[in-house]
C-alpha cells in the first residue's frame, strides 16, 4: 500500500480506538456515580458528605474526559 493509504488506515484505527474509549467512558460516567449514590443511601451520616464530594468529583472528571475526546 502507498503511504497515503497507510496514513488513512492509521486515522481510521485511531478514530476507532477513540470511539471505543468514548463508549467505555460514557458507561463508566453513568455506572460509577450511580454506585456511589447507592452506597450513599445506606451510608452512615458521618460518611455522607465525603461520598457527596466523591460523586461530584467523579461526575466532573468524567465530563472533562468526555469533552477532551470531542
Amino acid at each position: 500500500p502507498s503511504e497515503d493509504t497507510r496514513g488513512g488506515e492509521d486515522i481510521s484505527v485511531g478514530a476507532n480506538s477513540r470511539a471505543r474509549l468514548r463508549i467505555l467512558l460514557e458507561r463508566y460516567a453513568i455506572n460509577h456515580p450511580a454506585r456511589l449514590r447507592a452506597v450513599l443511601r445506606a451510608a452512615p451520616e458521618s460518611v455522607k458528605p465525603a461520598l457527596r464530594r466523591a460523586i461530584a468529583v467523579s461526575v466532573a472528571g468524567y465530563e472533562r474526559a468526555l469533552k477532551a475526546l470531542d
